[in-house]
Order: C-alpha cells, then structure tokens, then sequence
C-alpha cells in the first residue's frame, strides 16, 4: 500500500473536525510550494518572510476557528432546552410558597386583571398622544364620560 492510499484510508476513518485540520494543512503546503516555485527569483530571506507572514495568517485563522467552535458549544448548551421539566416546576412551585408565604395567603392589590387594564389604558393614551398629539380627547377620558 502507497503513501495516498494509507492517507485516504486514514481520512476515511477520522473523525470530521480532524479531516477539516488536514485539509486546511494541505492547502497550507500546496499554496506554500506554489509561492516558492513562482518567486524562485526573490532571495531566500524574502521567500522566509513571506511564509512566516503565511504561518501566521493560518495561525489566526485556525484560532478564529476554534474559538467560533466554543463559542458555538457554549451558545448551544445554553439555548439547550431544560432536560429535565420537573425540577422547573419544583421550583415554580417552591417561588409560589415564598410568594404565599410573604403575602400571607392574601390575593394580590390592585387584582392582576385590573393592572393588565390599567397598563392597557396607560399604552392607548401613550399611542393616542404619539399619533394624535393636538387632540384634547383621550380614549381612558371618553370610556370614562361614558
């Protein structure tokens, strides 16, 4: 068995995030030996430099690269959905008895239902006064004539 066939046997087997590392390293080669074959008249030192200036892109980019993979893993773990809906509803409940608790088993005052409209008239006059700013008439003060 020949060098290739040994190197596409073992990239069969590799695992994708491997394979991505040594394509991207035989680019890295192919574009390198290209470059020197086409500036075989510049001096060596010139030649060195221009690969070092290479290295270090590729550097960058493989650092991009692992970092845009963590900070894809930590998105992914914490827009992961809750495993386990038990333990929120423990803990929903386990709030419901502080907040029992606190309140002394007394509904809440002003009710929940008269705050949602109390907000609701407060938004319809914000609106009104944003598209009508000239009018004297409010919603909240016709509902209340009425």
């Amino acid at each position: 068995m020949n060098e290739k066939e040994q190197l596409i046997r073992e990239i069969e087997q590799a695992p994708d995030y491997l394979i991505k590392e040594v394509l991207d390293f035989l680019l890295f080669i192919k574009s390198r030996t290209k470059y020197l074959k086409s500036n075989s008249d510049r001096d060596l030192e010139t030649q060195l430099q221009a690969m070092a200036e290479d290295r270090e892109i590729q550097t960058e980019i493989s650092v991009s690269d692992r970092e845009f993979l963590e900070e894809t893993n930590l998105l992914q773990e914490k827009l992961a959905p809750e495993s386990n809906w038990e333990e929120t509803l423990e803990r929903i409940e386990a709030r419901r008895k502080e907040i029992h608790a606190r309140t002394g088993g007394k509904p809440f005052k002003p009710s929940v239902t008269e705050i949602i409209h109390q907000m609701r008239e407060e938004r319809d006059e914000q609106l009104m006064q944003a598209c009508f700013p000239n009018e004297r008439s409010r919603p909240s003060q016709m509902h209340q004539e009425q």
